[in-house]
């Protein structure tokens, strides 16, 4: 499959802030580099086996670089059907809660679980909503952690300590042409999203907030708890959610003897 990329130079912008060259980032893709250059600037058709092979020089989820670019996300990387983001909010929730040593079990838990029947209900219209550019490379990050609105919403606000509270409304407005997302929204999205704020910022075009933004001290844990919960189906979901619910009682129970 091809795809006409348009947002190619919010690459460009991740490659000048991490202070990469284009011939290292094709070296160490093995991809010719006027390949690379052609994407870069934006002027280029590129297929998914180039984006594919950026993803790991780069460190990156492959879904990630497609949504970075503003790509058509192939079904075999897309999250689960939009009815189990439902469920994401209310697991970080109850984990976020939790002592370290329960935290690890949920996560444990989380990778055990086998992927089963894949319905990627979202590949069609996962970014049909969120405009190209650089104001909606947020948003498309978001949703491909299947955090779409109250979802999304909820996430920061768990991940940040309560420090950003915003609605769901406010989500896919971040990639309004007279909008974008504000500083403290972005900082807030990189812990949801697990990237430096700086290079997040540097991909939405926006300064990094005045004041660093107060995350959930297991931030980074949590932030892959949501990876993981991407690939899981509603039932899965429901299973995680009843143990983290279980284990956090058991904690409050055991405080209390």
């Amino acid at each position: 499959m091809t795809t006409m990329v348009e947002t190619g130079p919010l690459l460009a912008r991740l490659l000048e802030c991490r202070g990469l060259g284009v011939g290292v980032v094709a070296e160490r893709a093995d991809v010719r580099e006027g390949r690379l250059v052609g994407l870069l600037g934006g002027d280029a058709v590129c297929d998914e086996e180039l984006l594919r092979r950026l993803a790991p020089a780069l460190g990156l989820h492959a879904s990630d670089v497609f949504a970075i670019v503003g790509a058509e996300l192939p079904a075999d990387l897309a999250p689960r059907a939009a009815i189990a983001q439902a469920r994401v909010a209310p697991l970080l929730h109850s984990t976020a809660r939790m002592k370290a040593e329960s935290r690890g079990r949920v996560m444990e838990a989380a990778r055990a679980m086998p992927l089963d029947r894949f319905e990627p209900a979202l590949a069609r219209r996962l970014f049909a909503v969120s405009r190209p550019g650089p104001r909606a490379v947020v948003v498309r990050l978001l949703e491909n952690r299947n955090l779409r609105y109250a979802a999304a919403a909820k996430a920061l606000y768990v991940l940040t300590l309560g420090h950003v509270y915003v609605s769901g409304a406010t989500i896919p407005a971040m990639g309004a042409e007279n909008g974008g997302p504000k500083p403290e929204i972005v900082a807030a999205s990189a812990a949801a999203i697990g990237l430096p704020v700086r290079e997040l910022a540097a991909l939405a075009g926006v300064a990094l907030p005045e004041t660093p933004i107060p995350l959930h001290p297991a931030a980074s844990e949590l932030a892959q708890l949501v990876w993981e919960a991407r690939r899981l189906s509603p039932d899965q979901l429901d299973e995680l959610g009843g143990l983290a619910d279980s284990l956090y009682r058991a904690e409050g129970a055991g405080s209390c003897e």
